[in-house]
């Protein structure tokens, strides 16, 4: 291991010992960036079999903690292996004994794996074809394809620029922190837009309240006035207003005057609601 220049070996096989030629981390130092994410889960389930921790892989693959717990989601350890016996470790102890329980991986993780693969192919991202594929919406793509992104520009900023075979645990430490920077500062601008639409959804759910509630006492007073039993004829009104109004009453005939006082009388009890 310590023949990986910049490297800080945490093997358990003992760092004074001669690297294997199928070394994983032999090998992970040897791959360009797209057989790294095509070749870091099998690397990593590697590792962990011979009982390197979730920690140590992820320091070593120069990734987050998260990641390599995701790509060991589904693995089980089915054999109960322990730690080689060396020098300072003669009892070969180490990581209990037993499997990893294995555990579903969430939607999230598999369409995530999906577009990562696309972006470091180069291929363009559909939205809708891969929300359809994993029975996702759109946006979680949208979330997966900026993910990979970041962490494509990430990689570009720090590894573009010196030899793989140079690439230190600082260079590693520098590019999570940068990702994991770029990620929570696209969930606070998610959480922010959420947020923002809640509310605007509870005032605009004010207002249509506000707005429904008189348009139904609007309609209410219109059906109220069209139910009301009509008292009279148009003539009959006209007839009455003849008889009162003091610009014509004058000309109203003793007949229109008994006209309106049967039409009133009729309906003393429609207007006092007394007999």
């Amino acid at each position: 291991m310590d023949a990986l220049a910049g490297m800080k070996c945490v093997c358990p096989m003992g760092g004074d010992r001669t690297c294997p030629s199928d070394c994983p981390l032999a090998i992970w130092a040897k791959l360009s960036p797209i057989g790294r994410k095509a070749q870091r889960k099998p690397i990593a389930e590697q590792l962990y079999r011979l009982g390197f921790t979730e920690k140590a892989i992820a320091t070593q693959l120069g990734v987050s903690d998260r990641t390599i717990s995701e790509d060991l989601r589904n693995f089980e350890v089915t054999s109960k292996s322990t730690h080689s016996k060396t020098a300072t470790n003669p009892k070969g102890a180490g990581r209990p004994k037993g499997g990893r329980k294995p555990i579903p991986a969430p939607k999230l993780d598999k369409v995530q794996g999906a577009v990562d693969a696309l972006v470091a192919d180069g291929h363009s991202i559909s939205r809708d074809k891969i929300a359809a594929q994993f029975g996702v919406g759109p946006s979680t793509v949208q979330r997966a394809t900026e993910s990979a992104w970041a962490r494509e520009e990430v990689y570009r900023e720090i590894f573009g620029l010196v030899d793989f075979t140079k690439i230190t645990a600082k260079h590693k430490l520098e590019a999570a922190i940068r990702i994991r920077m770029k990620e929570l500062q696209r969930d606070f601008e998610r959480r922010v837009q959420t947020e923002v639409k809640e509310r605007m959804a509870v005032a605009n759910a004010a207002v249509q309240k506000a707005a429904n509630e008189a348009f139904e006492k609007e309609k209410w007073a219109r059906e109220f006035m069209a139910k009301q039993k009509k008292m009279g004829t148009v003539a009959e009104w006209n007839n009455l207003m003849l008889c009162l109004h003091p610009d014509s009453r004058r000309t109203a005939s003793d007949e229109k005057f008994d006209d309106a006082l049967r039409w009133v009388m009729a309906r003393r009890f429609a207007i006092t609601g007394e007999k």
